[in-house]
Order: C-alpha cells, then structure tokens, then sequence
C-alpha cells in the first residue's frame, strides 16, 4: 500500500518545513549532554530521523489504527524520531551501560550525604 499523492506531497512538504526544528533539535541534546558527539553529527542524525519518519509514517499509521492523512501529527510523530535517532547515537557510543551509569551515579550521591 502507499500513499495517496496528494498525502504524500504533504509529508513532503512538511519534512522540508521541519529540516530547521531538527537543526534546533540537535543543539539541544548537543548543549544539554556530554560532547560524545560533534554538533554536525547529532545534526545529521537529526535528519535522519526525520527522513525515517516520513519513511515510516504510513507503516506507524497502520500499526496504530491511524489515518494516514492526518498529517497534522505528523509533526509530533517525526520529533520522536528525530530525538530518538541522537538518543539511540549517544547511547551506542557511551562505553558505559545505562545501569552501570545509574548505580555509580547513586554511589556519588550517596557520598556526598
């Protein structure tokens, strides 16, 4: 199944439209994280991830009983990925598990009581 033209032109177009809220995205997580990752890198996978949604809106759709021509979500279905891309990035290349991570975190907090 695809998409109708006229919905497929839409996500397009909103794709073009949203190219600058991924740039916006990857300053955030760049200024708010630890540099494992350059700036232009968390850009790309910005990208990626909004290109990977418009990729996949039409499978999400039918996965969740959605119309795929409610394109007004889309919005909101392609920040997800696009933060979801730089989260799964910087969790690949931190040499550190999220549990170890979460256990020395607490051993520190713990000192400092």
């Amino acid at each position: 199944m695809s998409l109708e033209p006229e919905i497929a032109a839409r996500i397009e177009q909103l794709v073009v439209d949203l190219l600058p809220q991924a740039r916006t995205e990857a300053w955030r997580r760049f200024s708010a994280a630890p540099q494992q990752l350059e700036l232009d890198e968390m850009i790309q996978l910005a990208s990626l991830g909004l290109v990977m949604a418009a990729s996949r809106w039409e499978q999400y759709c039918a996965e969740n009983h959605y119309d795929p021509g409610a394109t007004e979500y889309f919005a909101a279905y392609a920040l997800r990925r696009m933060r979801g891309s730089m989260l799964d990035a910087m969790r690949s290349s931190d040499w550190v598990t999220r549990s170890t991570r979460h256990r020395a975190k607490q051993q520190i907090g713990r000192a400092h009581v």
